[in-house]
């Protein structure tokens, strides 16, 4: 009997040994830090004009969206969201032109207004200090409001990630990005402020954007969990295509019925 207890306790030990990861050694070719840089400025040219399939989960403090859709994208600050039930019917409209910004929920007859872009309001919803457009970047693996000449605090390989690691300040974040050394996309992030810490990952990279020449790997599933709020957000991408051409500005005007009920938040939230 206690033969079989030794060579149980053995085989544990062995196991436990076999499943330990062992540290992924730096790679012969080094990806630099402006090759980073260099990416990003490619990626977000290629997505500063698109139009996207997409399947998007909202879940906030009080309310909570999914649904199958599409999003027109004008860099800086145009962008339109429609989220369809599974039986095709229209129950959430996002409009942003400039800083007018409109969420529409067009079975409850409500619509909240405010003047930031949709900075309010996502921070209502899911306590993420972004705007809406620029959360719609971090969904592209475009870190907001970064120009030229930007770098990181510190680049490194984390070779217990098997993955590079940047560090910088977006705002009112200190940010932690992890780094695919092969296609130049981010993996991970971590975000953190004094309200919280922000958790994101990007998944199953494909080349994008259709019709272009120049081409970058984009995650096509995108979530970010607030982890102290239980709050999140999650992309799938489903198709991808740059605009040839700019869009009228009156496609970003979100048009409201009698029936609906206007909240303006600008002013609460300030």
């Amino acid at each position: 009997m206690k033969k079989s207890l030794v060579l149980t306790g053995l085989i544990v030990i062995v196991l436990s040994v076999g499943c330990t990861h062992a540290p992924t050694p730096k790679p012969q070719t080094l990806l630099a830090e402006k090759d980073f840089w260099e990416d990003q400025s490619i990626r977000k040219a290629l997505t500063d004009r698109i139009s996207a399939k997409l399947r998007l989960t909202f879940n906030g403090k009080k309310k909570s969206v999914t649904g199958n859709g599409r999003m027109i994208w004008q860099a800086p600050r145009q962008l339109r969201l429609e989220l369809r039930d599974p039986f095709g019917r229209l129950h959430y409209q996002v409009g942003v032109n400039g800083q007018s910004f409109i969420a529409h929920y067009p079975r409850q007859h409500v619509a909240y207004l405010e003047d930031q872009s949709g900075q309010i309001y996502i921070n209502g919803i899911l306590g993420l200090n972004f705007s809406f457009t620029e959360l719609q970047q971090l969904l592209f693996g475009v870190l907001p409001g970064v120009g030229k000449g930007a770098s990181f605090k510190r680049w490194e390989w984390d070779s217990g990630e098997g993955l590079y690691r940047g560090e910088i300040s977006l705002g009112a974040y200190t940010a932690i990005v992890w780094v695919d050394g092969e296609n130049r996309g981010i993996r991970k992030m971590e975000l953190g402020s004094a309200k919280g810490k922000v958790e994101a990952d990007y998944s199953l990279f494909e080349t994008c954007c259709g019709g272009t020449q120049r081409k970058v790997w984009l995650g096509q599933v995108a979530i970010f969990n607030l982890v102290d709020k239980k709050t999140g957000i999650e992309v799938e991408w489903k198709g991808i295509d740059s605009l040839a051409s700019a869009r009228p500005e009156s496609i970003f005007k979100i048009a409201l019925s009698k029936k609906d009920k206007k909240v303006d938040i600008s002013r609460h939230g300030k």
